[in-house]
């Protein structure tokens, strides 16, 4: 069977994702969804390009039918499922958005994505 999970909603600061995987007899798929977590046009679950029988530190999923360019300061989950495989880690340049950003967003107006100083 799959395994699958989906993110709290994020923002994408930049156009790219880098995700540290294995799956030497499986694979990997990817898809974005709004924040009710419907997948969005062309970023689909089939649109993914799937990660099949590979090991990556650095694999940076792609659609048949969009790019994260298009994806760029919009709130997003992202939905991952896999059979027989490993996801390690997911990297990029994101901000994990709350109530308060995505009703900022939703308005037009900015939001701050400064990190933390702890």
């Amino acid at each position: 069977g799959w395994a699958s999970f989906i993110s709290k909603p994020v923002v994408l600061k930049e156009p790219k994702l880098s995700i540290n995987a294995q799956a030497p007899y499986g694979e990997l798929r990817c898809q974005v969804c709004d924040v009710e977590s419907r997948p969005l046009d062309g970023f689909s679950f089939e649109d993914n390009v799937p990660f099949i029988k590979d090991d990556a530190l650095d694999w940076a999923p792609a659609w048949k039918g969009g790019s994260l360019t298009e994806l760029v300061g919009r709130v997003v989950r992202l939905e991952f499922k896999f059979r027989h495989a490993r996801l390690y880690a997911l990297r990029g340049d994101f901000h994990f958005a709350d109530a308060v950003d995505v009703t900022m967003i939703a308005d037009g107006q900015p939001i701050d994505t400064t990190p933390f100083d702890f």
